[in-house]
């Protein structure tokens, strides 16, 4: 119904309630007391989920901050090959916006065992790094202190996602440093 029709009816009851001696100020009282209730109970556009056809609102931004945990093996070529086993913690926050992965600060700290082939004699190693890590070129670079050598060194690495991660299923990715 549009306004004036509205506006008639509410007219004619209050005439027909009241009789013919209702004055304007008793008319403009019941035409605002009606547009009030109709106001209330009037719904707007009938807004649909997306799988019924209708649009996200919104998805929501994605974190700035992101944790991370992992383990690694390899070999360090120091003095002569020797194998490494680390467990690491890292956290990741945006510099730039969330939205485009451009850039932003990694840091992280890893704990483990560098040996020989032949044992572990080598004792316990760890260190911590900070740099600078891209996802959208999947690229990382920065400083890397190691705590047994009292050395700080360059890193780059490459850090290729392989796996999504939920609320449920952690995610993954394939680190190369």
């Amino acid at each position: 119904m549009n306004s004036s029709r509205i506006f008639g009816l509410v007219v004619r009851i209050v005439a027909l309630i009241f009789g013919r001696g209702v004055s304007t100020l008793g008319i403009g009282l019941a035409v605002l007391a009606a547009s009030a209730w109709y106001a209330g109970t009037a719904s707007a556009q009938d807004v649909l989920p997306p799988n019924r056809g209708g649009f996200t609102v919104s998805m929501g931004s994605p974190s700035t901050w992101r944790w991370a945990a992992g383990f690694s093996a390899g070999v360090h070529r120091g003095d002569d090959s020797k194998v490494t086993a680390y467990g690491n913690l890292g956290v990741y926050r945006d510099i730039l916006n969330p939205m485009t992965a451009a850039l932003g600060v990694l840091g992280e700290t890893y704990v483990g065992t560098r040996g020989a082939f032949t044992g572990t004699g080598g004792g316990v190693d760890g260190g911590a790094r900070v740099g600078l890590y891209s996802p959208a070129m999947r690229l990382a670079f920065g400083g890397d202190f190691n705590a047994r050598d009292r050395e700080l060194d360059f890193f780059i690495s490459m850090i290729h996602p392989f796996q999504r991660g939920g609320i449920l299923v952690p995610g993954g990715a394939l680190r190369i440093d």
